[in-house]
């Protein structure tokens, strides 16, 4: 997969919207949904790259990257030491650890029900899944800190993200494009608020046709302005003129017959 290097220039870490600010954006290669990484650490101090988040939004030169501990972060996840698969979210209520949920085991014994305390996951290094079409499999998350909640059937466990994410200074961002799911999702979540039982959705006007649209009408109201102010204003400019030369004339005839007496 092409990389590519780019440098943090701001880093908002916060309970409600965490986010990067990369110096790397469409001009580079770099698009909506694509995986960003760095390097790290794991907890044999062994020299790693880990998960970051993902691009959010690409500018021309620069892009916000959501980071794995935002609140709307979720990804696929396993752990290959105990044949686990899970869900990582960023909804943890912490803004340094992730949470998984929907913990389950590939043992058949413990599929769909996963509270078997003899498993113990404490300590349990956790890699992307490669399902979902954004990262690719085998990428390190982080480790297992604690247990958390149960969750219906399903057991939840906190993660320690492996990537120091108020310590960066350059990620890399992985230029792979997301599955085909990604590429229809904001085309799709638009029509589906659109949609009705009436009918196929009816597409507003570009927001660029309105403008030209109302640049046109203003400058047809404008024209029909400028055609009626001569008519209106013909009258006041004819005025003047007459009573110049009206007195002037006038004086003189008085004047002469004054000099003559």
């Amino acid at each position: 997969v092409p990389e590519l290097k780019a440098e943090v220039i701001g880093v908002r870490l916060n309970s409600i919207s965490p986010r990067i600010l990369i110096r790397a954006g469409r001009k580079d290669g770099v698009l909506p949904f694509m995986p960003v990484i760095c390097k790290a650490h794991d907890e044999n101090k062994n020299l790693i790259r880990a998960v970051v988040g993902i691009v959010a939004v690409a500018g021309d030169s620069t892009s916000v990257v959501q980071p794995l501990i935002h609140p709307g972060f979720s990804m696929g996840v396993r752990m290959p030491h105990t044949e686990q698969w899970a869900i990582f979210s960023g909804n943890s209520g912490s803004v340094t650890r992730g949470m998984l949920t929907y913990l389950s085991s590939d043992s058949y014994e413990h599929r769909t029900v996963f509270k078997d305390p003899r498993v113990e996951i404490l300590k349990t290094p956790v890699y992307t899944s490669g399902q979902g079409g954004i990262f690719p499999p085998d990428i390190p998350v982080g480790i297992i800190t604690g247990e958390g909640g149960p969750d219906g059937e399903f057991r939840t466990a906190l993660v320690k993200p492996y990537a120091p994410i108020d310590r960066l200074d350059t990620v890399v961002v992985l230029l792979k494009s997301p599955a085909d799911w990604a590429e229809n999702f904001e085309r799709e979540k638009i029509e589906d608020n659109l949609v009705t039982e009436f009918g196929p959705p009816v597409f507003p006007d570009l927001p660029e046709v309105e403008r030209k649209l109302k640049q046109q009408e203003e400058e047809r109201k404008r024209r029909e302005q400028q055609q009626n102010q001569p008519e209106e204003t013909k009258p006041e400019e004819n005025t003047p003129e007459p009573q110049g030369p009206g007195p002037r004339r006038r004086l003189e005839n008085i004047n002469v017959p004054g000099a003559g007496q």
